[in-house]
């Protein structure tokens, strides 16, 4: 039998500290402890007829709870068992594996999800991706080392997804992201972004989840700013469906979350540009300008180009989410991720043109409705909680964004021609 890993939760959220024994590898499992704020500690122990007390650091004191023999069945046989106890109401989900930490990334496909799979891997966990492949960045990579669930969120199938991978954390990046398109087909948005999203939320609470982190969005939730650069407690003014239905999704994340003892932080990106951003859809003004100069075609600029976003690169939105995921972030809480400063269409133009060598100028066409016309964020929280911060100037990033699509282009050239 290899180590048990009981995970804990305070479905009552104050003054929780986690405490573990050591790991155990044999016939007897590895104990979890739980110290409160107020002294009372419990170990929720023994299981398999065990009757020694798990050692807490400094020889403190434990008072030991026999869980009855129904409870110890479901929690040998992997299934999420909830219990009272005096300091509130807990929640255990059990893993007889070797320990390695498992997340599930939903949209892990996508562009942001695919940096992430990529550095969850590196970091050793063990991936499970969900997404539907309809907007995939890299489906064939994303299943290399993760494995891959070809599944619409909403789908009530989504259960057996968890009920087979059994998930510590989980990534929710999956959305409909065009906010015009969220304007031309409301119902389409609302289906991805709130309905999935809850679906989602729902199996998390079901199969004892540790930490949701969300992506929802920096860039269309404050509407025209009141003051910038805007940081988190900024009202909250939305000009497009895409904005209202992720904000919406923040508040279910935060009931549901809150409700069922599971830890969850709402990152709050800014317009997160990088290798591997789909050139051809609707959002990604980088990416869309980037592809079609190294093809030499116009390019359209809507508005007058002095619109002005936060650009991130992709990188550093991982490093962020990578930072809401160690044991000691906070139990909850929402972050800006950015770069924190502004930068104009014109100047995006300008130095993709540089990189790519483009002398055509922008054809100007009118703006877009639910488009903001000025927006940066305030990342202080984010580097006060996590000592994050973006790493990646804007010019390194277009480099890299430009030589990733000149490599994309000579692969499908050779490919063509091996055809």
């Amino acid at each position: 039998m290899g180590r048990f890993l009981p995970k804990w939760r305070n479905g009552r959220r104050d003054g929780l500290k986690h405490r573990w024994g050591q790991p155990h590898v044999g016939s007897t499992p590895t104990f979890g402890t739980i110290s409160l704020d107020w002294d009372a500690v419990w170990a929720l122990t023994p299981i398999l007829n065990t009757r020694s007390a798990p050692i807490l650091p400094g020889g403190a004191a434990v008072a030991q709870r026999t869980l009855d023999p129904l409870t110890q069945v479901r929690i040998l046989a992997g299934q999420p068992t909830k219990f009272q106890g005096r300091a509130g109401r807990f929640a255990i989900a059990s893993d007889y594996d070797s320990g390695q930490p498992k997340a599930l990334v939903t949209g892990g496909a996508g562009f942001i999800g695919a940096h992430l799979v990529e550095r969850l891997l590196d970091s050793g966990y063990k991936v499970t991706v969900v997404d539907d492949l309809s907007s995939a960045a890299s489906p064939d990579d994303a299943t290399n080392s993760a494995s891959l669930r070809r599944i619409d969120i909403a789908d009530p199938t989504l259960a057996d997804v968890f009920a087979e991978s059994r998930p510590d954390i989980v990534f929710h990046l999956a959305a409909q992201i065009s906010v015009t398109r969220s304007m031309r087909d409301p119902d389409a948005d609302v289906h991805a972004n709130v309905v999935g999203g809850i679906n989602v939320l729902q199996q998390c609470a079901r199969f004892g989840v540790r930490r949701v982190v969300l992506f929802s969005t920096g860039g269309a939730l404050y509407g025209e700013p009141e003051y910038l650069p805007c940081d988190e407690s900024h009202p909250i003014k939305p000009l497009s469906v895409y904005g209202a239905s992720k904000f919406a999704l923040e508040h279910y994340t935060r009931i549901i979350a809150e409700a069922n003892g599971i830890d969850y932080t709402i990152l709050r990106p800014g317009n997160v540009y990088g290798p591997g951003q789909d050139p051809h859809g609707e959002a990604g003004v980088v990416a869309i300008f980037a592809l079609r100069m190294l093809a030499g075609k116009e390019v359209v600029i809507y508005g007058d180009g002095g619109q002005e976003r936060d650009l991130v690169y992709v990188g550093d939105v991982v490093d962020a989410a990578m930072a809401a995921a160690r044991p000691d972030a906070a139990s909850s809480g929402t972050f800006n991720v950015a770069s924190g400063a502004p930068t104009s269409v014109n100047e995006i133009f300008s130095l993709l043109a540089e990189e790519t060598v483009y002398d055509r100028a922008p054809v100007y066409a009118p703006e877009r409705p639910g488009e903001v016309r000025r927006i940066f964020l305030d990342i202080t929280r984010a580097r006060n909680e996590w000592g994050w911060q973006p790493k990646v100037e804007f010019r390194e990033g277009i480099a890299n964004t430009v030589a990733a699509l000149r490599e994309q282009a000579s692969r499908a050239t050779a490919g063509r021609v091996a055809g």
